[in-house]
């Protein structure tokens, strides 16, 4: 949520026809304070695809919802290549074991 408020907070602070001065000086500090305070990160980008409710990434922009959704995949690749690694390490070690083992395993069962 931390880009969305983000955005909102900064949709704000623009200056309107029927501003008047002060509020003009008020928004402009505003969003000067927002934009030096404050910056939006890749974590908060990956955290917005995570979140059910911003799963569409329509805040970003096009740029930047086509890089999130490769690193997502790109991370994804790397875990199912992982746990592939991790598994025929197991099988391994499930063959290395005697059949008696297996046999009362299976009489449990």
């Amino acid at each position: 949520m931390v880009i969305l408020w983000y955005k909102i907070l900064l949709e704000h602070c623009k200056v309107n026809i029927s501003d008047n001065k002060i509020l003009i000086k008020i928004k402009s500090i505003v969003k000067q304070k927002i934009l030096s305070k404050f910056k939006v990160k890749n974590l908060h980008k990956f955290a917005m695809f995570f979140d059910l409710r911003m799963k569409q990434l329509k805040v970003l922009k096009l740029s930047d919802i086509l890089w999130v959704k490769i690193q997502i995949k790109s991370q994804c690749a790397n875990l199912l290549v992982q746990f592939d690694n991790e598994s025929d390490n197991s099988i391994n070690t499930i063959q290395e074991r005697p059949k008696n083992y297996i046999k009362k395993q299976i009489k449990i069962l």
